[in-house]
This record gives structure tokens, sequence and C-alpha cells, in this order.
């Protein structure tokens, strides 16, 4: 067992997450590894800011300090928590989870980094024939998910990334995609009427969502 000293660190009279923000939560991050050197973790905990650290010479640092980023704090005794020495499995799969309503001003890079993840990759998604970035970021770890994250000093739940199955817009099955799709024959995502067609027509009905001509469906709703 591992046992490290997690330090309450609050605002002298005032709630010092809100008081710091998602602009000075990395600064305040910054203020404090500059002062003791790299912790296990700095996240954010009600009104206070919780300091996890590694070596007794950190917990003295800060027990000393009143000001840290230009702000008034009061440093309260520390709390010991224990966790397991998890054993790395090299071979294991990677877990991935999802979290939501990410500003999109924080980049990829930064999301790795506040996070610890191995890989991150955020949702898009089509406004006017364009790729805009969502809140949604998918993040990976070798081992299991964490239940949350921090990113700056917020925290956020993670859930279990189910990706969306693969399904042809030629022929409507899933597992593979139309550009690797052997069937001779389009299959109607309204309707699932299916027709040969040579290239030329298989192309443009691609374009409109492997429509078939004279779909029953379609000629009463429309394409969407």
């Amino acid at each position: 067992m591992i046992k490290q000293t997690a330090w309450s660190v609050k605002g002298r009279g005032y709630n010092l997450p809100k008081a710091l923000g998602l602009n000075s939560a990395r600064a305040f991050k910054r203020a404090v590894q500059s002062l003791v050197g790299k912790t296990e973790a700095i996240v954010a905990r009600n009104d206070s800011i919780r300091i996890v650290c590694k070596r007794d010479r950190q917990k003295q640092l800060l027990l000393s300090e009143r000001n840290i980023a230009g702000k008034e704090v009061v440093v309260s005794l520390p709390w010991s928590i224990s966790r397991p020495q998890k054993q790395r499995n090299e071979s294991k799969a990677w877990a991935k989870g999802v979290i939501t309503n990410v500003p999109t001003d924080w980049t990829i890079d930064d999301i790795k980094e506040e996070t610890n993840a191995i890989w991150a990759r955020r949702k898009t998604k089509v406004v006017d024939s364009q790729f805009k970035p969502t809140g949604a970021v998918i993040i990976a770890y070798e081992e299991e998910l964490p239940g949350a994250i921090y990113i700056g000093l917020t925290r956020y739940r993670v859930s279990l990334y189910i990706p969306t199955p693969t399904r042809c817009d030629k022929c409507q099955r899933f597992g593979h995609r139309a550009d690797q799709c052997k069937s001779a024959e389009l299959r109607c995502s309204r309707c699932g009427k299916k027709t040969s067609i040579n290239n030329q027509i298989q192309s443009d009905l691609l374009k409109v969502k492997s429509s078939v001509a004279q779909c029953p469906v379609i000629e009463t709703e429309g394409i969407d």
C-alpha cells in the first residue's frame, strides 16, 4: 500500500475554486508545482482545492504558504488516503470513456495532460457542411477507467464509450463501409428496397444516403 497525504487549501474568506475559474486554474496548478514540485493530484473539492502530496517535504512547504498565485489561502491539517498499487498489463486493450461539456478551447494535448489519458479525441458534428467540435471528448487508459477526472479544477464524470457500429451506405449491412462493399445491389436505407444499378447511378444515390429511385417512403416524406 502506498500512503499519500492530501491537504485542503481554502481561500481566506472566499470560494477558491469559484474565484479561480477556468482561465486561472492551470496557473494555480503551475504555481503549486513550482513551490513544491510535481504532486499526485490537484483537484477541486466543493469550496477548496485538494492537493495530494507525494513526499513529506511537500507537506511542510504547503503548510507554510499563505499566498498561492496571488490568492490568499489557508492550508488545513492533512488527512490520509490509501490506494493499492496497480500492476500494469501491457497486453490489455485500452479502456475508453467519454466526457461531455468540455469547453472547445481546451486542446487535445491539454486534456491528455490534465487527465493523464494516453489518448484522446474530440467528437465532431456536421454544421452547414462543415465539421464542428463538440463538448464530448473520448479518452483512453491502459487500465481501468476512472469514475471521474478533472480538467483544470472542473470535475467531469467518465462514462463508458460505446462506438457507433460501422454501417454500409450501399447495402445497409453493418461491419463495413460502402467503399469496401462487395454487393452488386443497392439497398434503400428508408424502405429496404434493392436494385441493380450501374456505377454512375450508384455514385449519385450514395450521395443521398443510398436512397433507391421511386422509394415509397421518400416519395411520401422526402429525403432528410
